[in-house]
């Protein structure tokens, strides 16, 4: 399961690894469009994936742990939005921010943000 896991990182879209450079540099289409073909097969290919590692766990008798506090309906819809508000909010500040750096530091924006991106993680990681 985990060879399976670790192959479909490598076909599954945006990433596919150097195979999609290839089909775009051989085959003569562009990346998007490699992307728009790899999308669906690598989706049936992960719903399998887990649909098997269901049966097999069904097979085995394996039970999942009880859950220590089970939210409200409220409390797991405010979480949901809160995480997707989050994503929006960090997609925005990846996508206008990076943006801005070019301009303002040059060639040295992509080593400045991310000195910057290594340090914000690290206080992160010490406050939590």
């Amino acid at each position: 399961m985990e060879v399976a896991a670790s192959t479909n990182g490598q076909l599954t879209p945006p990433i596919m690894g150097a195979a999609a450079f290839l089909m775009v540099e051989y085959v003569g289409i562009s990346y998007v469009e490699v992307i728009k073909a790899a999308l669906l097969p690598a989706l049936i290919s992960y719903i399998a994936l887990i649909y098997i590692v269901h049966l097999e766990a069904c097979k085995a008798g394996m039970k999942g742990l009880p859950r220590r506090h089970n939210p409200t309906l409220i409390q797991s819809l405010l979480s949901f939005t809160g995480t997707i508000l989050g994503l929006c909010v960090i997609s925005a500040i990846v996508y206008y921010g990076i943006g801005w750096t070019k301009g303002v530091f040059g060639d040295a924006a992509t080593p400045i943000v991310g000195r910057f991106t290594a340090l914000l993680y690290r206080t992160v990681a010490y406050f939590s």
